[in-house]
Parts: C-alpha cells; structure tokens; sequence
C-alpha cells in the first residue's frame, strides 16, 4: 500500500519516517501500521508461554510441533516478534489478544481462585450516601 502511495517499502518494524513518504496519506498509514505492531509486541511481552503458543497456534501458520521451537527462536532474539513473518491481520489479532473471549475466561479463572475482596471501613456520610445510591460502591 505504501507504494502506491508514493512511500518506499519499510519494514514494519522500522518506525516511518515523515521524509520518506510522498504524501501525508502514506505516511499516516505507515504509523498506523507501525502503531498496530507495537502494541502487538506490548502484549508479546506480557504473555506467559502458554498463551503465546496458544496465541501462535490459533492466529499463525505454524503448526503444533513447531510452536515451541519457534517460541525459543522468539526468546533467544529477545521476544520482540521480529522473528516471526507475520501478516497485518496476524498483527492485529495479537494486538487485540487482551480482549479476546480466551484471555477473558482466564481472568475470570483467576479471579475466582484469589481471595474475595476485603471490605473497606468507609466514613458514616460516605456509607449513607452509597446506600442512598448517590456513590458508586468502590
């Protein structure tokens, strides 16, 4: 797409620079796009094992027995995802894990298994006005 914008072809990791682009549009895209794969990376990084191989097995072309051998590619190169050939929908979908229905059953698993919230002692007019419904409970 940057070509036809009038930009030269960039690696994805590479982040744009406004002199290479033609047009404001090409550039623009390229950010965006930029934009999408460091956020992906963010939540690379944040990821346990498990889910990376699941994340890596749902949205990429690999398959089941090559997942950890690219999992250990991955932490060797120091687990930037640059050592992966992802496409920009592969990208995106990494990026919107945290809200994917699979990270979401794991956080209620989570928070089922810590302990109940504690209550907080709270002021006499700060209770009233929570059981008035004037404030919010937390």
């Amino acid at each position: 797409m940057a070509e036809r914008r009038g930009g030269k072809k960039r690696r994805i990791q590479d982040e744009p620079e406004r002199s290479d682009y033609k047009s404001e549009m090409a550039y623009k895209d390229a950010l965006r796009k930029y934009e999408t794969y460091r956020a992906a990376q963010r939540v690379w990084r944040q990821v346990t094992p498990e889910e990376k191989a699941w994340i890596l097995e749902t949205y990429t072309r690999f398959k089941k027995d090559e997942i950890q051998a690219a999992l250990e590619i991955d932490a060797a190169t120091g687990g930037d995802l640059s050592g992966f050939r992802l496409t920009r929908k592969q990208i995106r979908a990494i990026a919107k894990y945290p809200r994917s229905q699979h990270r979401r059953e794991i956080y209620k698993l989570h928070l089922a298994a810590s302990p109940a919230r504690k209550d907080v002692r709270v002021r006499k007019h700060e209770k009233r006005l929570q059981q008035s419904g004037l404030r919010r409970p937390w």
